[in-house]
């Protein structure tokens, strides 16, 4: 965390400015907690320099690790809905139900007081589902809709029509890493992100996260780079061998 503060001209603790507060979103796919899953992984933090504690607010926590700056954990959902779409919900600890409706998912996730982001995926926003991103980006209704572009889209110095789209309609852009469920992408975690700018409270950041980002009006500052060409489409060889092997 230090080296990417530096690497980003942020401001080193100790300094007078404000030193960064470091967010890592977790979005979960099942019934599982974050406080369930720090627990089950106890060993391997401590093993790893991290001490994990407590906050004011169920479904977070806090990770220290000897001097350096603290990463603040903060649980979302991400489900898949009727139309295959992905959607993420952020702050959320409520289990919402995947195979509903874009509409229905959106509507979920606002009354778990989430923040719903729309995340780009390769090969998702095409055909029919694209179709189906275009009509929601080109309707009047914002209702905070966020949209998602991650680390593990590989970069031609252009983005996706869609993406570009909806900034151009009023959605914010958030950048996230997106690690694929592949062994080395554990490194990929936080290696992209978005910078937001506002109060943080560590003792509650989820309801400090929820409001930086329901605050967006314009992409934040992003940072971190795609994979090169051979490494994208080996990664996602991989994943259709993996989805067609179950």
């Amino acid at each position: 965390l230090e080296r990417r503060q530096e690497e980003l001209g942020l401001a080193p603790a100790g300094d007078d400015a404000e030193p960064p507060a470091w967010v890592l979103l977790v979005m979960e796919t099942d019934d599982r907690s974050l406080s369930s899953r720090l627990s089950d992984d106890a060993e391997r933090l401590e093993e790893a320099g991290w001490q994990c504690g407590p906050t004011a607010e169920p479904g977070t926590a806090t990770l220290h690790s000897g001097g350096g700056p603290p990463l603040h954990i903060v649980e979302g959902r991400q489900v898949v809905t009727a139309e295959r779409l992905e959607v993420l919900a952020t702050p959320c600890s409520d289990a919402l139900a995947s195979g509903l409706s874009l509409g229905e998912t959106l509507r979920a996730a606002r009354r778990s007081e989430a923040v719903a982001i729309l995340p780009w995926g390769f090969g998702k926003w095409t055909g029919r589902r694209g179709r189906i991103v275009r009509a929601l980006l080109e309707s009047p209704r914002r209702d905070g809709l966020l949209l998602g572009d991650n680390g593990g889209r590989f970069e031609l110095g252009v983005k996706p029509r869609l993406l570009t789209l909806g900034a151009q309609r009023g959605f914010p852009v958030v950048r996230g890493s997106d690690p694929l469920p592949i062994a080395s992408h554990v490194r990929r975690v936080g290696s992209s992100g978005s910078l937001l700018r506002g109060p943080f409270d560590p003792d509650r950041p989820a309801t400090s996260v929820r409001a930086l980002l329901g605050d967006l009006r314009r992409p934040p500052r992003a940072f971190g780079r795609g994979p090169g060409p051979i490494s994208f489409v080996l990664h996602q060889a991989w994943m259709q061998l993996r989805r067609s092997g179950r």
